[in-house]
């Protein structure tokens, strides 16, 4: 069994899938059981443990599985179980609930894409062996050291705990499971991930900056909720609509006809497509208010009998088809918006300032997340530093550098560029001659080649640009405010030197 105190690890396993290579998702390799290579030792115990307990039935044990070895979860709660990992199996639950183009039936229902992750712990013997009402026809065959013996804390799908030990058995969550023939994630996900929807699905895995992922893998949760098997037609449908209101984002009031105008402005119009939306939103509505469906099938009028109709697929059969229509259409057009940059365009340097402000605020550069989001801002600064805006003062510009360079100095790294003594300068300078420090730094760009040998590194590079951006945008108020104190002293030279005059004669006719 792996000793847990000296390696902490988990595996997250797709049971009833399996693969001929590996899979990256995000962060996540998933590949065969079959291959253990480049794992540690505890790693190749556990991988071969686990995938030994794997049952589609009776005796029937599972040949190989796909798995992933992740840093340590904590299936009790004391460690959050990351959102990457949940979104993955969502992803994957989604992919191979593909609808039949003619019947639309998914590919493989929600059980075949069960997620177990497993993290080597100690157990308690009365976790694994139940006594009450029982008969243990064979016991497992393992040491209890005071009721305690290594084994693994489980999770399923992320909501069932279970615990097991060496020898334990792991049955599919519904009585009766079909391991596909063809299924292969490695194939299947290849073509899925390379392109269109897939790869707009998985880059959010990990990349969120279009702020659609919560809202897009909420949606995939309720609509893989349609393929379990034990759900009934009415309560599929719910499901569906409730994954539909939170693709879409419906309001509250006006559902049904917001709903009609989303769908058509997503797909287009599409002929009998606003009727099946209005018949399936009320078949929604009747299982809401009156508990049943009384109408799950898509009714089309008879051409000049409208009081007579046909009787089509079901409701929910077009229904998987149109979200998945939907998604795709949603998820394209933000990939389209972040292609063309519109959510940068649509934010002013100022707020760029003041968001780099709270960013340096919070914490060290040192941090790997936040230097990512510090050099985002300061390149995007630097992009649109020549479009107009109202609202940009000098004060925030400089509070910024301020904070870039102190935050720069805590750091206490060697530096290429910029040198201490003008940082601290440029730190701690008052109001009145801040600009005549921040001069002073960006004079700093001045040295001959032959003293720039050594490429600049980061953080260094990135305060070296803000510098010089902060500079650019306030060097016409230096000179213009250092133009205006010249002219100041230039007339108040002539005014001392005749009070000096007048006061030296004074002082003659005094003698005198």
């Amino acid at each position: 069994m792996p000793d847990t105190r000296d390696e902490l690890f988990s595996i997250a396993v797709f049971p009833y899938l399996k693969t001929s290579g590996p899979v990256r998702f995000g962060p996540y390799v998933f590949r065969s059981t079959d291959d253990l290579e480049g794992l540690s030792k505890a790693q190749v115990t556990a991988v071969t443990e686990v995938t030994a307990m794997l049952y589609t039935q009776n005796n029937a044990r599972v040949r190989s599985a796909s798995y992933a070895v992740t840093p340590q979860i904590h299936v009790s709660g004391v460690f959050q179980i990351p959102e990457t990992l949940k979104r993955v199996h969502s992803l994957v639950a989604y992919l191979y609930g593909t609808p039949n183009d003619q019947f639309g039936d998914p590919f493989l229902g929600y059980e075949c894409a069960t997620l177990l992750v497993l993290t080597p712990s100690r157990v308690n013997r009365f976790l694994i062996e139940s006594e009450h009402h029982t008969i243990l026809d064979e016991p497992i065959s393992i040491s209890w050291d005071n009721n305690f013996a290594p084994g693994y804390d489980g999770m399923l799908n992320f909501m069932e705990h279970f615990w097991v030990v060496k020898g334990s058995r792991v049955y599919p969550p519904v009585p009766h499971i079909t391991l596909n023939i063809s299924q292969n994630l490695a194939a299947d996900c290849g073509e899925f991930l390379q392109g269109g929807t897939g790869y707009e699905l998985a880059r959010l895995l990990t990349d969120d900056a279009r702020h659609i992922g919560e809202r897009l893998f909420t949606a995939l949760r309720w609509y893989n909720a349609t393929n379990r098997t034990e759900v009934s037609e009415s309560e599929a449908l719910v499901n569906l609509a409730i994954a539909f209101e939170s693709l879409l984002d419906l309001p509250t009031g006006e559902k049904t006809d917001r709903f009609v105008d989303s769908v058509s402005l997503l797909l287009g119009r599409v002929p009998r497509l606003k009727d099946w939306v209005r018949q399936f939103y009320d078949a929604r509505s009747r299982v809401a208010h009156e508990g049943k469906l009384s109408q799950a099938r898509f009714m089309i009028p008879r051409p000049g009998k409208q009081s007579e109709h046909l009787v089509y697929h079901p409701l929910l059969v077009f229904g998987r088809e149109i979200f998945r229509l939907c998604v795709a259409a949603i998820t394209h057009g933000a990939y389209l918006a972040e292609s063309r940059d519109i959510a940068a365009k649509l934010k002013t340097n100022s707020e760029r300032f003041e968001e780099l402000c709270r960013l340096l605020d919070e914490g060290p550069m040192s941090d790997d997340k936040r230097a990512i989001e510090i050099r985002r801002l300061v390149s995007e600064i630097n992009r649109y530093r020549f479009v107009g805006e109202s609202g940009l003062s000098v004060a925030l510009i400089v509070r910024a550098v301020q904070r870039a360079v102190k935050g720069l100095m805590n750091l206490q790294i060697p530096l290429t560029r910029l040198e201490q003594t003008e940082l601290s300068k440029f730190a701690l300078v008052n109001t009145k001659n801040e600009l005549a420090a921040l001069e002073a730094l960006s004079e700093l760009h001045t040295r001959p080649p032959s003293q720039q040998a050594t490429p600049i590194a980061e953080p260094e590079l990135t305060v070296l640009q803000l510098v010089d951006i902060a500079w650019m945008y306030t060097f016409m108020n230096y000179f213009r405010l250092k133009k205006i104190e010249d002219e100041r002293n230039r007339k108040k030279q002539p005014a001392e030197a005749e009070e000096q005059v007048t006061a030296e004669g004074g002082k003659e006719a005094d003698a005198l």
